[in-house]
Formats: C-alpha cells, sequence, structure tokens
C-alpha cells in the first residue's frame, strides 16, 4: 500500500476512514458506485464474484472493485449472511473541484445490529450479545437491534455463559479484548475501558433518562450493568442514531422459566433440525401464526416455557374460548392484514424506516378497532390487557397518510414519497421541475406582448442554458432591462431576472425537492418517534394473541386435549403421541402412555433399536414443553407437575475440533445433567456407557441410574441394551421396568412401537444388523457368537446393603484390618466370598 504522501487526496480520506475501521469492509461513495479497495477489494471480488480491477497504471496499482449504489443492498445483505461487516460511507458535501468532496460514514452494519426488512429473515430474531467477566462472575446483556428488545443477567461460571449464549443464539458476541470465550458464534472485541462500571453505569442512565436502575431491578448486579451499558455504546456506534425504540431494559430470571439447556434443545429440535432448518422441528409443527413477530414470539415460548401455572391456566382458557365461541378464522383474517409492526417501530427509532413501512403501519393500525373488538367477545380476564394495549392510533394513522403518497418510491431519494398539497414549497420545486415547457410559454407570451416583438421567442439549449431570442432587425426594440448573452448573425440572445432565477431554480430543483422531502420525511419519523413505546405495546399483544390463535387453531384441527396441572411433580399421559412424527405418519402412528411419580420416578426402557424408545421420550419431553406453553397436547389425557428444567442425552457425536471423542462428548453431557438435575427435573438418558468396554460401560450406566433415581430423585427416562440394569428393579421400588415391543413374524423382525411394562427380552440387534444390509454369512456368524454368550452366567446389581457398603469405601485410605471388616460385612449381606482371600 502506498503511504499516504503519495497518493491522491480521495485516497487519503479513504485510508483514513479505513484505519477506524479495520475489520469490516468499507464501501466508499464515489459517484454513482460503491467502490472498495486493497484486500477489501480482493475480498469482496471473492465474495460477492465481482469484477477486480486495479486504480493506476504502475505496478502499485490499487486493487479496486465496485457495486452500483442502487444495487448495493443486495450485495450487502450477502456479505452480512456470510458474517462480514459492512461500513458504509457516503459523499455529505457538495463537488466544488476544490479538493475531494465530504464524506462520512452513515452505518455500520454487522451481523448481529440489522434491523433492515431486506437483511433480516421475518421468523428469525437476530440478537447481539455482550458478555464481561468480573472476578468469577460473568455479566451479559443482549438486545435485538431489529425490535428493541433489552435484556440482562448474570451467571456463576464459563459453562453457564455459554449455556445461557446457546439459548439467546446470537448473531455476534462483543466482549473485552482480553476475555477468551469458547463460542463458535462471531465475537467482536472491544477495548477494556467501555466495559468500565462507572461508564456503563451513566451511559444507561443517560439513555433511560433515569438517576438510577433500581427500576429495572438491576443496580445490584454490576457484571451485568457493565455488560449492558458496554452493548449500548456499541450499539450507538454502528446505527450512528439515539436508539430511540430500546425503552426498557429487563433483567432475564430463570426461575420463571422452564430451563432446556443447549444439547437438549439441539436433541429435541425444538426449533431446529440436525440440518441447521426447521423441517421437522415442534417449531414448524407448531407454527399457525399469520404475523412476522408473533412468529419470532412463538420461538422464544418454545425456547423458554413458563412455569407460572396461573398463567398457563389464562392461556388455555383463552384457547378453550377461542375454540368454542367459534373466533379462529375472524382473528385470523384480521391478523393476516397486519403487518411487522415491532420491526417497523424498531426502524422509526432509528430513522431509517422507509414510506412502506409506513404505509403498512397505517393500514395494520386501522385494523386495531376490529381486533379489540374480537377481544371483547372472550370471556374472563385473560384477555383484558391485551385489549388496553390496543389503544386508538387514529392520530399516528393521519400523520402518515395526509404526509406519504399513496403510491410512494421505495426509497426517498428517489422522491415521489411526500404527498402534493402537503407542503407548498415543495410544490413549487417539483412545478418547476415538471412544468418547465409551460412556464417558457407562458414567459414568451408575455414578453411578446409587453413588448410588441413578433420574432421574440424564449428557448434553450445545453450551452447557454435559458436565453430570450429576438431577430437583428428588432433586436434596437428590445427593453432595457433585456440583458445581452449572445450575439449571432440573424439573432440576438437576451436574458432577464425573471428568467434567471428561474433557470437556476429549475437547475436545482430536483436536488432541492428531494432534500425538501428528506426533510418532511424526517420531520415525519421524528414526529412518530413519541409513539414508539405504544406501538411497541401494540406490537407485543397482538404477537401473544397471534400465538393464543394458532395454538387454538392447532388444537380444533388436530383434537388436542388441555392438560391438567397440578402441584405434585409428576407427568401422567394417555396415549400421547409425538406433535411432529404424528403429523407425518397420521394414524401408523402408535400412541403411548406414559407416567412418572415420585414413587414411580425411573423409568428403565428397553426394547430394539429402531423400536421407538428415542421417540416416546422425545414425545414425553416434548409435551412437557407443549403444556408449559400453555399449547393443547395430543393425548387422550395429561396430568402434568411442576418440572424446572428438562435434560437429554440421545443420540452420539463427535467434537473432534475440540479433541472430545463420542465416548468423551457423551459423558460430558451426562456430567452436566448430574451436577445441575433436581428433584423437579426430567431427566432423557439413552444408551450411555456403549462408547467403552462392557464392564466399564454397564458400570457408568448402572451407577449413572442408581444416582439419578436415589440421589436426585428426578424423573427419568432411562433407556438402555444392558439388561443387567433392569434388574435395579427388583431392589428399588421407585426404578421400574418398560419396553417397546416387537415379535418375530415368519423370519421377519416386527416393530409393534407400542410401550409394555417389564424388561424386554431380547435386543434384536442382529434382527435390524439384517435389515441394514449385513451379509447372511456374517448374521448367521453372529448368531453362534451371541448363543455361546448367552449361555454364560450374566453379572446382576449387587443388592442395596450391599451397595451401602460399598459407597463408604476409599481404597486409597483402607487399611488392612479395616478392609478385612468390609469384606466380613459383605458376606454377611449374601455375597459369596472367601475371608482368606
Amino acid at each position: 500500500m502506498a503511504s499516504k504522501g503519495k497518493i491522491t487526496p480521495m485516497m487519503q480520506q479513504y485510508l483514513q476512514i479505513k484505519e477506524e475501521h479495520p475489520d469490516a469492509l468499507l464501501f466508499f461513495r464515489l459517484g454513482d458506485f460503491y467502490e472498495l479497495f486493497h484486500q477489501d477489494a480482493i475480498d469482496a471480488s471473492k465474495l460477492l464474484d465481482i469484477t477486480l480491477t486495479k486504480r493506476g497504471k504502475s505496478e502499485n496499482a490499487t486493487p479496486m472493485a465496485g457495486v452500483p449504489h442502487h444495487a448495493a443492498e443486495n450485495y450487502i445483505a450477502r456479505l452480512i449472511k456470510q458474517g462480514k461487516s459492512v461500513v458504509v460511507c457516503e459523499q455529505v458535501g457538495e463537488v466544488t473541484g476544490k479538493g475531494p468532496v465530504k464524506r462520512a460514514v452513515s452505518r455500520i452494519i454487522t451481523p448481529g445490529t440489522l434491523s433492515d426488512d431486506h437483511l433480516l429473515n421475518q421468523q428469525e430474531s437476530v440478537y447481539i450479545a455482550s458478555v464481561v467477566k468480573v472476578k468469577k462472575q460473568y455479566g451479559i446483556a443482549w438486545a435485538e437491534c431489529a425490535s428493541g428488545k433489552f435484556s440482562l443477567d448474570l451467571a456463576a461460571s464459563e459453562s453457564e455463559i455459554i449455556e445461557k449464549l446457546t439459548q439467546i443464539q446470537p448473531k455476534e458476541i462483543i466482549k473485552p479484548e482480553k476475555l477468551s470465550l469458547d463460542t463458535k458464534a462471531l465475537t467482536s472485541n472491544r477495548p477494556e475501558w467501555e466495559f468500565g462500571y462507572e461508564r456503563c453505569y451513566q451511559v444507561l442512565t443517560e439513555h433511560f433518562n433515569t438517576k438510577t436502575l433500581d427500576a429495572f431491578g438491576c443496580e445490584k448486579i454490576p457484571p451485568a450493568i457493565q455488560a449492558a451499558g458496554a452493548l449500548l455504546q456499541y450499539l450507538r456506534y454502528t446505527q450512528k442514531t439515539q436508539l430511540h425504540h430500546i425503552k426498557k431494559l429487563t433483567v432475564d430470571t430463570q426461575n420463571a422459566y422452564l430451563i432446556i439447556d443447549a444439547t437438549t434443545i439441539k436433541h429435541l429440535a425444538l426449533v431446529k433440525n440436525m440440518d441447521g432448518g426447521r423441517e421437522h422441528t415442534l417449531y414448524e409443527s407448531l407454527n399457525y401464526c399469520k404475523t412476522p413477530m408473533g412468529q419470532r414470539l412463538l420461538k422464544h415460548w418454545i425456547l423458554k416455557p413458563m412455569r407460572d401455572f396461573e398463567q398457563i391456566q389464562l392461556r388455555y382458557q383463552i384457547i378453550s374460548h377461542l375454540i368454542h365461541i367459534g373466533l379462529i378464522l375472524p382473528a385470523q383474517s384480521l391478523l393476516e392484514e397486519i403487518s411487522d409492526i415491532e420491526r417497523i417501530t424498531s426502524r422509526i427509532g432509528l430513522l431509517t424506516a422507509r414510506p412502506h413501512d409506513l404505509l403498512s403501519l397505517s393500514h395494520s393500525l386501522t385494523k386495531l378497532p376490529e381486533l379489540k373488538a374480537l377481544l371483547q367477545k372472550i370471556p374472563g380476564h385473560g384477555t383484558h390487557a391485551l385489549s388496553e394495549a390496543l389503544v386508538d392510533c387514529s392520530h399516528e394513522i393521519a400523520q402518515i397518510n395526509t404526509t406519504i403518497d399513496e403510491n410512494p418510491s421505495a426509497i426517498i431519494r428517489d422522491g415521489g414519497v411526500i404527498q402534493s398539497g402537503y407542503d407548498a414549497e415543495l410544490d413549487r420545486l417539483r412545478s418547476l421541475s415538471r412544468n418547465s415547457s409551460e412556464f417558457l410559454l407562458e414567459i414568451e407570451k408575455r414578453e411578446q406582448d409587453t413588448t410588441g416583438l413578433s420574432s421574440l421567442k424564449v428557448s434553450y439549449n445545453k450551452i447557454h442554458g435559458y436565453f430570450i431570442e429576438v431577430s437583428q432587425s428588432q433586436a434596437k426594440q428590445v427593453p432595457s432591462h433585456y440583458k445581452a448573452k449572445q450575439i449571432l448573425k440573424n439573432v440576438h440572445r437576451y436574458t432577464i431576472d425573471e428568467l434567471q432565477r428561474y433557470e437556476q431554480d429549475i437547475q436545482h430543483a430536483r436536488l432541492k425537492a428531494i432534500e425538501k422531502e428528506k426533510t418532511l420525511y424526517q420531520n415525519l419519523l421524528i414526529s412518530l418517534q413519541s409513539s414508539i413505546q405504544t406501538l411497541q405495546q401494540i406490537s407485543q399483544a397482538i404477537s401473544v394473541f397471534d400465538n393464543l390463535v394458532s395454538m387454538a387453531f392447532i388444537a380444533q384441527q388436530r383434537s388436542y386435549i388441555q392438560p391438567i396441572l397440578v402441584k405434585d411433580t409428576c407427568i401422567e399421559i394417555t396415549n400421547g403421541q409425538h406433535p411432529i412424527l404424528s403429523q407425518l405418519l397420521k394414524e401408523n402412528f402408535v400412541p403411548n402412555h406414559a407416567s412418572l411419580t415420585p414413587s414411580q420416578r425411573t423409568q428403565v426402557i428397553t426394547g430394539p433399536n429402531m423400536g421407538g424408545k428415542s421417540t416416546y421420550m422425545r414425545q414425553v419431553a416434548l409435551l412437557v414443553i407443549m403444556a408449559h406453553l400453555g399449547c393443547y397436547i395430543p393425548a387422550e389425557y395429561a396430568k402434568i407437575g411442576p418440572i424446572d428444567r428438562i435434560f437429554s442425552r440421545i443420540g452420539s457425536g463427535d467434537d473432534l475440533a475440540a479433541g472430545r471423542s463420542t465416548f468423551m462428548v457423551e459423558m460430558s453431557e451426562t456430567a452436566y445433567i448430574l451436577h445441575h438435575a433436581t428433584s423437579q427435573s426430567l431427566v432423557l438418558i439413552d444408551e450411555i456407557g456403549r462408547g467403552t468396554s462392557t464392564y466399564d460401560g454397564l458400570s457408568l450406566a448402572q451407577s449413572c441410574c442408581l444416582h439419578l433415581a436415589q440421589k436426585i430423585q428426578c424423573l427419568t427416562l432411562f433407556s438402555t441394551h444392558f439388561f443387567e440394569i433392569t434388574l435395579l428393579a427388583q431392589h428399588y421400588p421407585f426404578i421400574f421396568n418398560v419396553h417397546l415391543a416387537a415379535a418375530e413374524h415368519e423370519q421377519e423382525l416386527v416393530f409393534l412401537y407400542k410401550l409394555m411394562q417389564g424388561a424386554a427380552t431380547k435386543s434384536y440387534g442382529i434382527w435390524v444388523a439384517k435389515l441394514a444390509g449385513i451379509p447372511d454369512s456374517m448374521i448367521e456368524h453372529a448368531k453362534v457368537i451371541l448363543n455361546t454368550l448367552e449361555n454364560n452366567q450374566t453379572s446382576s446389581p449387587p443388592p442395596p446393603q450391599q451397595l451401602a457398603i460399598l459407597e463408604q469405601v476409599n481404597l486409597s485410605k483402607t487399611t488392612p484390618k479395616q478392609a478385612l471388616q468390609i469384606l466380613y460385612q459383605l458376606k454377611q449381606t449374601g455375597l459369596k466370598l472367601s475371608i482368606e482371600d
């Protein structure tokens, strides 16, 4: 790169701005193009598949690539999808010919700070998070620029902060430069001083116009305040405007939600499948919302189901009324008319809302009276708060409709956005640019009549502009106020003050008209900013109602039932169905019962591979989650008690990038469950211990099952192929066996998918291997080996008395005398051994 002293002033300007934004691609406005230079140009040419050229002809010519300014949004969107950040630098001064045009950064677009409609997926919330570590605590804050949501919380460990980030799923994380964070999300390092407590506290209080943060409930959690303050600074830095749409700060209280960790979110395919899509997920199954903000709220509800049974019951009641009064179809028809009020409101706050945004908002607001009237038909007080939020917005509707043209251009810089008749000065400027020929004919006729010169006419050419032309023979008769402009052989050309003013006006009329429109449009946005909080409340109410109508529609269409919520921890489901698979298989899906209570809290589930064990376990968890959403569920009957967390250890997969084998991942996930589960948790454990030797695996699986059942006392579905574990039910009354049935019929294995009491007698592994296409010769050989192994005595778990003794043993600290005493105690319980041994 050439030194600044050897390059043009324009390139010096570019390099200075680029130096301030080294990690982003700089879109530098040059006339009708945005240009990129040096490494930015090289990177952009590859990422966007655009032509890479050079500026200059020497060996040190500067790499250069550009995109047309009118198509820049599409190119920027492609870069953002690839995880890149873009800095947009506009021309803000006029071309004077004296030095480079003044330029300034108008916007910084990063993957976590998107708000423009063309950059966003309607169903996706785009969050940015901020993390800071203070001593042993972590502060975290997260916000959505497109909605104005802003939350914060504390975490006690790195694993907890990673879990929280996985739940939030931010597109970008900002953190202090020295903080190391084990995350796959895009991270942006910020200076340490931006996270200083005093600075962050002041940033927050100034933004919310308060003296303290008591009103937000975060005064006593300094690390979270530091994360939130730093995040607010970063949003201001990227958006280059005041964040008027961020109106409140919420402390995220985990006790209010059923906690679902990152692994469980993945295993249960709640919002994404294993390929990252939405097909065959709980979200897809439940998403019959009609508004974009309702669809985004559904995702939030699924990842954070409520634990407050009173609030859940209110949702059940509203759904019941919607079904029985027959309000579902009328509500859906109204909701289909409503646009994305939430994101339009945010763009008003950022002063980036477009004309069509405002017209869509106006149309949506006209539907509020009908929506309010429909809500008021629903009995009870459940919808009272929703109805109250739908306030009269006739003033906002009038503001928009009297200002914006019925068919405005897409963007303000194209003009034609403000209605004719709204502003006299704008009308005059438009008249000059649109009606120039009529105006010139008026001057020509008037001057002919005034002067009596028959040859007089008003003309225009690109070189000399506008002029009055008179024949040479009549030139001596022109009035004294005519100013000579050009003398030709047969004609003389003049101008007058009025024509000079008109020429100046018409040359700048379009530019002035557009500038005037920009000012008027900006004033409208600023005026609408006073309604942001009202519009956000309206949006939230519509989002909630949209989800309740969607749930009512699903319940009616699929004959779902309302679960009974009880105070005691339990899960009792009669003929429950998997909410996703039952829709795919229809009448071929086999429903199953589920029963877990404190007295019988651990199901040991056996049966063949592909027999439905994992499906059954996921089914129970999904129905519990749906019940906590306030959603009806696919079953004949359901009784569900309070659940605080759901854990799952299902499926296998390695993490070789982090140096972890499949078995290590399995053990890590199991360890997390054992450390965090409580007596009110639902735990799904599927086939642990298979990644190591038989005895190691059996020992670990059996010990895990007993720890969950005896020590933690949580509700557990424990699937296994270790038949030895089924013997635990003989010694522990709170453990019981069930199996997924299968049958051999005419040399074929038939999966019945029915849950039966008791343990399975076979695993049918060889049958499944045959179905998978394993050669017959190998299948026959495997049968011979299996027969030999089955004739050997299988091990059984030690009874409770022996376990109680063994749990007290610490071999590294046991003396020979103590060892003899332990052996004697074990022999007293019936263990066959020789004391001499």
